[in-house]
């Protein structure tokens, strides 16, 4: 086999690595985007949760297959984070809030950095190809 045969099989490999990589980083972008947005939900209940008033509300509790229960909960002002190994912090509606916007900002920063690795993935990928075709033809033009 010559050299270009062995570097055009050596090409294929990497490419399939790269593909394998792009997969892997594309499910970690949207692992990345279920965080933030459902942190985001959390802090515009929040928002909405310091507007009230009242000591207590109407909500109805899910209790699954589509079934719910309705009843009064009083209205507490403090909120339980959790923080690993069964440890939750007791803090302030404010408190909450800030807590999840610098959750949502470290998301974000990470989501950042995996979308600029998946880029020079593409990248890396796209210039591959490119030498594979390259080969390729040069490798039907010697037969």
């Amino acid at each position: 086999m010559s050299t270009i045969e062995d570097r055009l099989y050596q090409l294929i490999s990497e490419q399939k690595l790269i593909s394998q990589a792009i997969e892997a980083v594309y499910g970690e972008i949207l692992l990345l985007q279920r965080a933030i947005d459902e942190r985001k939900a959390a802090i515009s209940f929040l928002t909405a949760y310091e507007k009230i008033r009242n000591d207590s509300v109407d909500t109805l509790i899910p209790i699954g297959g589509g079934l719910y229960v309705k009843t009064n909960l009083p209205i507490k002002r403090e909120f339980y984070i959790h923080i690993g190994a069964n440890i939750y912090l007791i803090k302030s509606v404010e408190e909450a809030r800030e807590h999840l916007e610098k959750m949502v900002s470290d998301l974000e920063r990470a989501l950042n950095e995996r979308n600029k690795a998946l880029t020079d993935l593409k990248n890396k990928y796209e210039e591959i190809s490119a030498e594979i075709s390259e080969l390729y033809i040069r490798i039907q033009g010697k037969r």
